[in-house]
């Protein structure tokens, strides 16, 4: 998705092209914003969500991808930057949904509109970004925060783990909470064969 008032950018991987996660990635996007008029392909689930959303929902011409050429650049953009973040990253390609959603943020943070000067994020929020900008698949130290980490860790240990970033922790309309999502390093080795590891949200990081 793609806001053209702000540049905003934002990708919801999903498993399916229901209804329901459909328009759970609109609520997601929009926040609590208002929505004045959404242009798309006419994929029926988009259409339908617009309508539960009540939003003005307009479609492109049926076969003529030149018509709805602004998302069909901003999505190559963004699967050319997911697939550089894990060919950079070294992390295996069942991450991609991560490295997708982790290019869009820092695109948000960082590209800077050359008429106005200034970026998406202080499009949408009025600010500049104050959190670190991270690298996908950098390595950190972080300090677990979960009763299941702390529960884990011997009375000597060193009180931080060594993780790899993996993004940013968002909450709906794009706001930062202050977290970055991090995988546990002995997790990840252990589970390297399995599905996704867990990412933990922490607050604290510092960084080799």
């Amino acid at each position: 998705m793609k806001d053209r008032g702000t540049n905003w950018i934002a990708a919801y991987p999903s498993s399916s092209k229901s209804l329901s996660h459909t328009r759970s990635a609109i609520q997601d996007f929009v926040g609590s914003d208002k929505v004045h008029h959404w242009y798309s392909d006419g994929a029926e689930e988009l259409h339908a969500a617009c309508r539960e959303e009540g939003i003005r929902h307009d479609k492109s011409d049926p076969n003529r991808h030149e018509t709805n050429g602004v998302i069909e650049r901003c999505n190559c953009t963004i699967i050319e930057g997911a697939r550089t973040l894990l060919y950079q990253s070294g992390l295996p390609y069942k991450y991609w949904n991560l490295a997708m959603r982790h290019f869009c943020h820092n695109y948000d943070f960082d590209y800077r509109d050359v008429k106005h000067d200034k970026n998406s994020f202080e499009e949408r929020f009025g600010k500049k970004f104050d959190g670190r900008k991270v690298h996908f698949g950098q390595k950190v130290y972080y300090l677990p925060s979960s009763n299941a980490d702390l529960a884990k860790r011997e009375k000597l240990d060193a009180s931080t783990r060594l993780g790899i970033v993996v993004g940013y922790r968002m909450h709906s309309g794009g706001r930062w909470t202050g977290q970055y999502l991090v995988l546990d390093k002995e997790d990840f080795e252990k589970q390297k064969q399995n599905n996704l590891a867990c990412a933990h949200p922490v607050s604290e990081v510092t960084f080799p």
